[in-house]
């Protein structure tokens, strides 16, 4: 009776494939005998940067939950490559792809590439590829340097900071995160800017593909020498939909690691050459953004104590005057209108009829005091209840199980595009509208599907077929949200954040704006001076910042992109603030054409407007620890106090001579301390081009 039994054992037993041991170490060459990769320990794998020379570092990753048993040399390649197939003890395997890429000037353009893809399983969700980064911070150690904006930015990335398995590439919920009700909803890793791309001072950058359902996990990992940054791939029924992802091929995990002589070189190559990334192809046609200051509505609120209606004509025509006339700020301006009352965007986008009686009188009014209508909100919904249209209900996404209309216009429609656009084009003629700003909200059921497949599975995609409709009205875009659309003539704002301390996002803002810079977003715009608020009390109390923290967000900005406003100066008790505004107002002016230059080289070129120290000097190890300073283009250097209370501070001075703002020389490289009083910004010219 227990003959079948010990048949079907033995059959078992002889079906199961044989255990190997597992690969404890093995240098894979190629056919000219280069190391392309090295195994150690069954689980983590070495790639060398060969284009360092002698010595070359190595980057580091590690494969979580399983070992690799064999290696294989796959014989079918791609010209000028090398297909590798690592067995693993789960059955599944992992390819790794070499391509040398030939320079196309010079030896220091050559750049390596590991096209790595894991072979998806549902069986098994816990299975993570981590890279390694060590903790070391006496400039030393390699720094890492993320390309997505975080709610605790740090230049370079802080090894000893954690955050749990998070969603990578979903922002279904971003309309979650804008109004926040509770601190919960700021402590999640990301903003509204991201990309994909992680860079370190050893010549690596390391790519993952969009088309993944994707999480990531930041681990201090203990008392060990090295974090961890892990990527996975799941279903998980909200972010990712088992209905949308159910195959085994939807899982798979791909990434792709660069390698090049420096920084900065596979910086340009990733963001600019490869093709991974969008490239823009003209810069924004909107130019007063850059040469003059932009005031927004919110700062009528500091008019409310003179009893008048907060909202109405009476009331925008006295903040207006108080910039054109009474405090001079500027002679050229634009006004952001930023409230949703004022235009109806749910139906129609009409204007409030009662706020604006005029508005197209009003606009004129506006622009014969050098004063433009800078923009008005815009959003991607449409009412389906309005009974006065309800066409409405064609260019919506509708739901899977029921075909119940929604409010979100699904863009991936070309007659939605067509509608959306040319929607935003009346509004802007017949309101005078000079550009349209793009808000996160963002409102669908996971059970919907729009018409391009593709967003349906990755909801991110919305993002940028969002700002291509709204792009193709031929009116300026300025958005709070950037997800591959760095090839389109839009503004990316960085969005305001609620911080626990008033001071974080003055810390923390060049930080932000050089992670979204090398991730290849051109036209960065950054916080408005005025921002600041305890917490997320703002829609409550209306407290304004110190006057120091204002005019220390101020300076930071005057060598950005734009300057804007949500708060005025003239609200503090002394005239300081009004005259260091006009002060730093004016010096932004000085330079604008500058930046504009340096945004249509970034097209042509791919070299960022704003930049690390080290994207200019990557031969400086000291440059790769420097997250308080940036640099415009190559010849102006950029230190802004960003701490509160701070009245001198350190600079690196990057190699040659450079003169700062009182015509004092410095020889780099060199470290130097500068004396810093709240009326000034430290910042040095090349000697060759200060005047």
């Amino acid at each position: 009776m227990f003959l079948p039994f010990i048949f079907c054992l033995s059959l078992t037993l002889l079906l199961q494939p044989a255990q190997l041991a597992v690969v404890e170490h093995e240098d894979v060459k190629n056919e000219k005998g280069l190391v392309e990769f090295t195994v150690l320990h069954g689980n983590t794998v070495q790639v060398p940067n060969h284009h360092r020379g002698n010595g070359a570092p190595k980057l580091t990753f590690s494969l979580i939950s399983t070992r690799i048993e064999k290696i294989d040399k796959l014989q079918t390649a791609p010209a000028n490559s090398s297909v590798w197939a690592l067995r693993l003890e789960d059955q599944s395997s992992l390819d790794v792809t070499v391509k040398e890429v030939v320079g196309t000037g010079t030896n220091e353009e050559a750049t390596s590439e590991y096209s790595i893809l894991w072979h998806g399983d549902h069986h098994r969700p816990s299975r993570e590829l981590c890279l390694h980064y060590p903790k070391g911070t006496n400039g030393t150690a390699a720094a890492w340097y993320q390309g997505y904006v975080s709610n605790n930015s740090h230049w370079p990335m802080d090894p000893h900071f954690s955050i749990g398995r998070v969603q990578f590439n979903s922002m279904m919920e971003l309309e979650r995160y804008s109004v926040p009700t509770s601190a919960a909803h700021w402590t999640r890793e990301f903003q509204f800017i991201l990309e994909q791309l992680f860079l370190n001072s050893d010549g690596f950058a390391v790519h993952l593909d969009h088309r993944q359902p994707l999480f990531i996990r930041r681990d201090a990992n203990g008392n060990a020498p090295e974090a961890l940054i892990c990527f996975s791939t799941a279903v998980d029924n909200h972010y990712y939909p088992k209905r949308l992802l159910n195959t085994t091929a939807d899982l798979d995990l791909k990434l792709s690691i660069f390698s090049a002589k420096n920084t900065r070189v596979v910086t340009d190559h990733v963001v600019h050459r490869s093709g991974y990334i969008p490239k823009p192809t003209y810069i924004p046609a909107d130019l007063l953004l850059i040469r003059s200051p932009t005031f927004t509505s919110d700062g009528i609120f500091d008019l409310s104590h003179v009893g008048l209606n907060i909202y109405s004509e009476s009331t925008i025509s006295k903040y207006i005057e108080n910039i054109t006339s009474k405090y001079s700020l500027s002679p050229k301006s634009q006004f952001l209108i930023e409230r949703y009352n004022w235009l109806n965007y749910s139906h129609g986008y009409e204007i409030d009829a009662k706020t604006f009686p005029n508005m197209s009188s009003f606009a004129d009014g506006l622009a014969a005091k050098g004063v433009s209508l800078g923009g008005m909100l815009a959003g991607p919904t449409l009412s389906v209840n309005d009974k006065a249209h309800p066409e409405y209900r064609n260019y919506t996404l509708h739901t899977a199980a029921t075909n119940y209309p929604t409010w979100t216009l699904d863009f991936t429609k070309p007659e939605t595009v067509a509608f959306y656009s040319a929607l935003l084009a009346r509004v802007a003629r017949q309101y005078r509208v000079a550009t349209f700003w793009l808000k996160s909200f963002i409102f669908w059921g996971d059970d919907c599907n729009f018409h391009d497949p593709a967003v349906t599975r990755y909801f991110s995609l919305f993002v940028p077929a969002y700002i291509e409709a709204a792009s193709r009205s031929n009116v300026t875009v300025i958005s709070e949200m950037a997800y591959r659309s760095q090839h389109l003539p839009a503004y990316t704002r960085l969005v305001e954040y609620y911080p626990t301390s008033a001071g974080q996002m003055l810390r923390e803002l060049v930080p932000m704006m050089l992670s979204a810079s090398i991730s290849g977003y051109s036209f960065l715009l950054p916080f408005p001076a005025g921002t600041f608020n305890d917490y997320f009390k703002w829609y409550k109390t209306f407290r304004r910042p110190s006057e120091e923290l204002y005019i220390r967000l101020l300076q930071a900005t005057t060598f950005m992109a734009g300057q804007s406003f949500t708060r005025p100066p003239w609200n503090y008790t002394d005239n300081k603030a009004v005259e260091l505004t006009k002060k730093f107002i004016g010096l932004h002016a000085e330079h604008a054409e500058t930046i504009i230059d340096l945004m249509k080289r970034r097209v042509a070129t791919g070299s960022p407007v704003l930049r690390p120290v080290w994207y200019n000097y990557p031969e400086e190890p000291k440059a790769y620890h420097i997250g308080d300073q940036f640099m415009l283009g190559e010849n102006i250097l950029v230190a802004p106090v960003t701490v509160e209370g701070q009245r001198e501070r350190p600079v690196f001075i990057p190699p040659g001579s450079w003169v700062d703002q009182h015509g004092k020389t410095f020889k780099g490289p060199a470290e130097v301390k500068v004396l810093a009083p709240l009326e000034e910004l430290p910042y040095f010219k090349k000697a060759e081009h200060f005047e």
